[in-house]
């Protein structure tokens, strides 16, 4: 089991920092997008999160606000940051 798991950190780190997050979010948006008709992806991810704001610099998300919240029952109040993804900006990157 040890092996394994060696071999999946092992791979993980050579990915991060590759941009690999950028291209599943272009890829996985035309299924969002059309399938399910969205107008308006949004996502709050904790502020200090710095892969949304990698993906703003190459205009894929806009950064609309920080703001205080608890994001779920087990979590802790924390600042996050809204970013949204409309389906215009969509068909700009696509």
């Amino acid at each position: 089991m040890q092996r394994s798991n060696d071999a999946f950190c092992t791979c993980r780190n050579q990915l991060i920092k590759k941009g690999i997050g950028n291209v599943l979010v272009i890829r996985s948006l035309p299924f969002y997008v059309q399938k399910l008709k969205i107008q308006k992806l949004i996502c709050e991810p904790y502020a200090l999160n710095p892969s949304p704001y990698k993906m703003s610099k190459k205009n894929i998300v806009e950064f609309i606000k920080p703001r205080k919240t608890v994001p779920g029952p087990s979590n802790f109040e924390q600042e996050v940051n809204r970013w949204e993804l409309t389906k215009d900006t969509f068909g700009k990157i696509a």
